[in-house]
């Protein structure tokens, strides 16, 4: 969906994008840090101008933030996430595709690392003591 994005984005198209940035900083507590963030990708999905992206990526992003919200909240990375959302509005405005499908798959590995670590950390914490 990044390329596409990339391919295709318009100057209104990255201003929102900016603007989903600027509300993710501006965010007061990781819930609304959360929906920022969600804004955010949702957003790219909607570039693409295919409602099946977008309902796709809506969904995902609705299931991880009622059924998998601990893993969303780590302390300290929401200036990293932020640093990779405005890399990839850079590479999106740049129309840049070859970059926008890096910042993505950086970012979305990053955080595919975080899960995995928080979610090992809770599977043992959940274990009752021999």
């Amino acid at each position: 969906m990044v390329k596409i994005a990339a391919g295709k984005a318009t100057l209104d198209d990255i201003q929102s994008l900016e603007g989903c940035v600027d509300r993710q900083r501006r965010s007061s507590d990781t819930s609304e840090f959360v929906k920022n963030d969600m804004a955010f990708h949702n957003a790219i999905a909607a570039i693409s101008g295919n409602s099946v992206c977008t309902m796709l990526s809506e969904a995902m992003l609705d299931w991880l933030f009622h059924f998998r919200r601990e893993l969303l909240r780590m302390p300290g990375g929401e200036l990293i996430t932020i640093s990779e959302h405005e890399r990839l509005v850079k590479a999106i405005a740049a129309h840049d595709v070859a970059e926008a499908e890096k910042a993505m798959i950086d970012h979305l590995t990053r955080s595919n690392e975080r899960y995995r670590i928080l979610e090992d950390a809770m599977q043992h914490r959940s274990v009752p003591a021999e």
